[in-house]
């Protein structure tokens, strides 16, 4: 699958949905990932990181949406991104749909597959993307473990026993214990 990472756009936001490490664990599960240029900088990530992860630096979000068969985003989508969504395209972002009847519309117009984090749920009840991301400059690194997510972003390594045949959903819910 073809994984892209635009840079937010929205005001303010400074996060980015994927670090070097996590692309790295897209990478090492035959995926190919696609960052736009300077998306990770907010957070603390510069190009050469996602480069030596695997990843490819994309000069502009026209050449990420184009190439990717999944968008991983931070924020729910605004204005220009709608006119690069194409039908059957994967949006991993918030969403915020119960809140927003026209992002929903828009969502629905361009027929994408939207996944929300604030809907990935435990079995528990508990909501881990929304309680990981409170205050964190990034989404979940996909190589570290539940208890590892406790911690500071630092220096982390991809798990070896991943089997390099688990579908996509695997990864994350490897990542997340679900």
């Amino acid at each position: 699958m073809n994984i892209g990472v635009p840079k937010e756009i929205k005001s303010a936001e400074n996060r980015v949905a994927a670090t070097p490490a996590g692309v790295k664990a897209f990478i090492d599960h035959g995926h190919r990932v696609f960052v736009e240029k300077g998306a990770g900088i907010g957070s603390g990530f510069r190009d050469e990181e996602y480069v030596k992860a695997g990843a490819r630096i994309l000069e502009n979000p026209e050449d990420i949406w184009g190439e990717a068969d999944m968008i991983i985003k931070v924020k729910e989508p605004i204005g220009p991104e709608f006119d690069r969504m194409r039908p059957g395209q994967i949006l991993f972002t918030y969403l915020h749909l119960a809140a927003d009847r026209e992002l929903t519309q828009k969502l629905l117009e361009c027929k994408i597959v939207g996944v929300a984090y604030e809907t990935v749920q435990l079995d528990d009840g508990s909501l881990p993307l929304v309680r990981y991301l409170h205050g964190r400059g990034c989404l979940p690194d996909l190589s570290r473990t539940g208890h590892d997510m406790e911690k500071p972003l630092l220096h982390t390594h991809a798990p070896q026993n991943i089997s390099h045949h688990r579908p996509l959903i695997g990864i994350f819910k490897h990542a997340l214990f679900l």
